[in-house]
């Protein structure tokens, strides 16, 4: 009996593989955002930084400026645009942790600039990518 139960355990529940094609949604969303932030010229410094204030899932250069990027992904715009989700508390999360992240480079002089890029999906068709440069500020 103790056998069956760890072996159940084991297998993905219901939970996981949603969570599972919601991770991989959100990275097809930021695969597509940096590819199109590249080709508007910004070079790709870092994705997916992690500090213990949170995660930032671009970090560019364009020209003199370091542009942190939140890329928000989703399959409808039901509630809202992907945009509406970056709310007071998610930009001060990113802004903490883009501080720690020119910590890390030992604090280069480079202007700082927060954009917003919304990739959305109708189905598995890609619908749109928008980006917002200096969506918001320090």
């Amino acid at each position: 009996m103790d056998i069956l139960k760890r072996f159940r355990s084991l297998l993905p529940s219901r939970w996981s593989r949603l969570k599972a094609a919601h991770l991989r949604l959100g990275q097809k969303g930021e695969d597509i955002a940096a590819e199109s932030l590249q080709e508007r010229g910004m070079e790709l410094l870092c994705r997916n930084f992690r500090s213990h204030h949170g995660e930032l899932d671009l970090v560019l250069r364009d020209g003199c400026e370091l542009v942190i990027a939140e890329v928000k992904t989703r399959r409808r715009m039901r509630h809202g645009t992907p945009a509406d989700a970056v709310d007071s508390a998610k930009r001060r999360m990113v802004i903490k942790t883009a501080a720690a992240y020119t910590r890390t480079l030992g604090f280069p002089r480079l202007k700082r600039r927060y954009d917003i890029v919304e990739v959305v999906f109708d189905g598995a068709r890609l619908a749109s990518v928008t980006h917002w440069p200096n969506a918001f500020r320090e």
